[in-house]
């Protein structure tokens, strides 16, 4: 069996992975688990206002300074994620134990306020993390307590109140699920993943495999993720989707000898393994985060043990064929470096959160910036002692990069509290830009075009024609868009042909009218083959949402197949072709 890989624990790595981790209301816990044994603490959320970095300049330093957040008074408070819709709106989660409960907090650009969420158990509650896509939508996951075993919990916000969507637990009743991690698109579609116990589930040895939920507004759904062996512990601790049918989700798997990182990829369909480009496999890895800005661009970020320092910062970017190692990061302390958290706003802007063991012994706060391609540390986070132990565990940027909030604790007397720390940065400026939608019509408008002629035979035969569609969405919507079709029958004046003789086979092709000046429709393919309609309208193509966007020809290659017994003639049809917006 190996030892606990969730080093999550990050209680500074390989020692405390040989240990086997930390026993937290029955289960190991990756984040609450390495601060079970404080005495005292206070929450932190670090939040920064600045400018984003672009591929030329180095990476911006956050100002910061610090606010006071909502506290249960006389009890230990936790905050473990966090989320932002806007430098004036965002939400944090996570848990108090004077009686195990989850906690909820508010953020309106000057104050953090209680939000009372929901227990499903009346022992222990906790909610790890959180993804908001609006002011109106959020969705917090992680897991409750039976008394005997953890099971997964998800709470939806509204904007007014939360409510309780329990996933599903792919483990059963009778092991441990919990969820770490979740991102959401929309309030329809969310992935969540985290993992369960499936054999030998003690506090210190325990084999665990992937779980992975996907939440479609109001039900969960289990999918069906990767594990290294079943054998073998795998973990996943951060997911970032770009699309419906583009997400990675991370973590770590154990071989026995080493923990690896995890890496794997959703296309839509299936859950695959993603070929991470480990930085040694005679070293342990760990990755608990990633950010995906396009699909040619993710950031993962964790850490690893064996090297020097001992606890390094570790990073890997996807660049849409493969990923690459950056094993080379700036470490602000002499050891027990680690990134627990990374958001990109753009494919040159990336904030991780970061924290490590200074030289008295002392973890504490940090973050690491990235800019075109270069890290930097920045030297401006604040701790609240030297000599006592602050961490940082999720950050989330939003406005342009120009605002993060990171979430973490720091150590006090008596109890954990909540403190917030907000920074502009020197000199930055607000610029504005602002861009007018026009139409969404055909560029030019469509015009007929004429199959090839065939000669009688005595069989069937299948002549084509090829028709073009200058669409041009110049809305700046990014809804999508959509071609319908109504068609009358192909007549010679006294026979007509059957309109089943006339069909797309294929999906068309698109392509930008300027190289570049488009994003090329992603059409459904589930409307192929397609068969000009008998009566009324059909739809016949559709652009999916964030697609379609700008000028683009569309090549519709049509197929008449026609029996060897019709009438000789010249035929001919009207057809009216409409576009709309949406898929």
């Amino acid at each position: 069996m190996g030892p606990n890989i969730r080093n999550g624990d990050r209680e500074r790595g390989a020692a405390y992975a040989l240990q086997g981790g930390c026993l937290h209301n029955g289960h190991v816990n990756r984040v609450s688990c390495r601060l079970w044994q404080l005495v005292g603490s206070m929450l932190l959320v670090l939040a920064c206002l600045g400018q984003a970095g672009t591929a030329s300049a180095a990476a911006a330093s956050y100002g910061w300074s610090s606010t006071t957040t909502y506290n249960y008074a006389s009890s230990n408070n936790y905050l473990y994620g966090i989320s932002c819709v806007t430098k004036t709106y965002c939400i944090g989660v996570g848990s108090y134990y004077g009686s195990g409960q989850t906690v909820g907090e508010l953020w309106n650009g000057s104050t953090w306020s209680q939000l009372t969420t929901l227990n499903p158990s009346g022992t222990s509650n906790d909610l790890m993390a959180v993804s908001c896509t609006s002011t109106t939508f959020c969705l917090g996951v992680g897991y409750y307590s039976t008394g005997t075993y953890n099971q997964t919990l998800a709470e939806t916000w509204n904007g007014t109140a939360w409510s309780t969507v329990l996933p599903n637990n792919p483990g059963g009743a009778s092991t441990n699920n919990q969820l770490a991690s979740v991102d959401c698109l929309s309030s329809t579609y969310c992935i969540a993943v985290g993992w369960y116990c499936l054999s030998a589930c003690t506090s210190t040895t325990h084999i665990d495999q992937v779980i992975i939920e996907e939440f479609t507004g109001s039900s969960w759904t289990t999918m069906t993720g990767y594990n290294t062996s079943i054998s073998q512990q795998n973990q996943l601790d951060g997911v970032s989707c770009v699309t419906t049918s583009y997400c990675f989700a991370v973590g770590q798997y154990y071989t026995g000898t080493y923990t690896q990182a995890l890496g794997e990829y959703w296309n839509g369909s299936t859950w695959a393994s993603s070929s991470l480009t480990d930085y040694s496999t005679t070293v342990s890895m760990y990755l608990y985060s990633v950010s995906c800005v396009t699909t040619t661009f993710c950031m993962a970020v964790g850490n690893y043990f064996g090297g020097t320092p001992n606890g390094a910062d570790y990073a890997e970017y996807w660049d849409g064929t493969t990923w690459n190692s950056e094993n080379a990061l700036p470490n602000p302390g002499p050891s027990g470096n680690l990134l627990s958290s990374v958001d990109c706003t753009s494919i040159t802007t990336c904030v991780a959160a970061a924290d490590y063991t200074n030289a008295g012994g002392t973890i504490q706060a940090s973050a690491l910036e990235y800019a075109g391609g270069s890290w930097s540390v920045d030297p401006n986070v604040p701790n609240t002692s030297s000599t006592l132990k602050n961490y940082v565990f999720t950050v989330s940027c939003t406005d342009e990069g120009t605002f993060c909030a990171m979430s973490g604790l720091a150590m006090g007397t008596t109890y954990y509290a909540n403190i917030a720390i907000m920074g502009q940065l020197e000199n930055a400026v607000a610029l504005s830009l602002t861009v007018t939608g026009a139409a969404l019509d055909f560029s030019t408008a469509p015009s007929g075009f004429s199959f090839q002629g065939i000669t009688l035979n005595g069989t069937t035969q299948t002549v084509s024609g090829t028709e073009t569609l200058d669409v041009g969405d110049l809305s700046g919507s990014g809804s999508g868009w959509n071609v319908s079709l109504a068609a009358t029958p192909f007549t010679n004046g006294s026979h007509q042909l059957a309109n089943t003789d006339f069909s797309v086979p294929a999906t068309p092709a698109v392509t930008c009218q300027v190289s570049g000046s488009c994003i090329v429709a992603s059409l459904n393919a589930a409307l192929y083959a397609y068969t000009l309609p008998a009566t009324g309208s059909t739809k016949l193509l559709s652009a999916a949402a964030g697609t379609g966007m700008g000028n683009q020809v569309v090549s519709i290659v049509w197929n008449a197949t026609l029996p060897g017994n019709i009438y000789a003639g010249s035929y001919s049809s009207t057809w009216q072709i409409t576009l709309a917006a949406g898929p």
